[in-house]
């Protein structure tokens, strides 16, 4: 049987390449919570601003309806007319539907802003151990193994590559004159592995247990059951 293990010197380099890039990620994600914070005020002011077109046709038509002449009577529900001036028409079940249905509207805006709240607030937080599906990470090349590594700040975890099939999703690719140094995704799956070959894809040691994880861009829409389902797997 064939051991080998990593050296100091290279689990060394190995923490410094996360921390660089972890660097780099903090800064990008500040700036996005900045703009995310920006976007939610935009959001509260249109909100605001529908609220109040909303009240404003409320209040049209209690005018409307308290600007009738007498005469003309209000339909009271139950099948006759009131004509006497000295109950209000403003009462008048006439407006309900159209009240009750602005008020409605509202509710649901308030609930989408919440809703788009919650997803932005889950979507910024960047995990960095005990990875799981729906998990927002932080992708970075590694020169030595050649690949995607999920960056993780527990050096006695498992390991994390994003599956080389699954590069082009997040705009990756291991080409030199095409590769960039970093990407942020969501897992949608991951697989547990085992290397069964000394010279494998991922540069790990023969018997060296890892993931392989499947993500999407954050603000994907992607069915999360489209990529393969959990499984231990032998890689080439």
């Amino acid at each position: 049987a064939v051991v080998s293990t990593q050296s100091t010197g290279e689990i060394e380099e190995e923490r410094e390449t996360t921390a660089m890039f972890k660097a780099e990620a903090e800064r990008d994600i500040k700036l996005q919570k900045q703009t995310a914070a920006m976007e939610l005020e935009e959001l509260k002011e249109q909100a605001l601003r529908r609220d109040a077109a909303f009240q404003e046709k409320i209040s049209a038509l209690q005018n409307e309806i308290q600007n009738r002449p007498s005469g003309s009577g209000v339909n009271t529900g139950d099948g006759t007319t009131n004509t006497d001036p000295a109950v209000p028409p403003a009462v008048s079940p006439a407006v309900s539907p159209d009240s009750e249905q602005l008020t409605l509207q509202l509710r649901d805006q308030a609930r989408e802003i919440e809703n788009l709240r919650a997803v932005r607030a889950r979507s910024l937080q960047i995990a960095v151990t005990q990875f799981q599906k729906g998990d927002t990470v932080f992708f970075y090349y590694d020169e030595t193994k050649c690949n995607y590594l999920v960056a993780n700040i527990s050096p006695n975890e498992y390991q994390y590559f994003l599956h080389p099939d699954n590069l082009g999703a997040l705009g990756l690719s291991l080409d030199p004159q095409n590769r960039r140094a970093w990407a942020i995704g969501v897992i949608k799956d991951k697989e547990f592995c085992q290397a069964r070959k000394v010279n494998n894809r991922f540069k790990v040691p023969e018997g060296r247990k890892f993931y392989r994880v499947y993500a999407q861009p954050r603000a994907s829409a992607a069915d999360p059951n489209n990529a393969p389902s959990n499984a231990t797997r032998n890689p080439d």
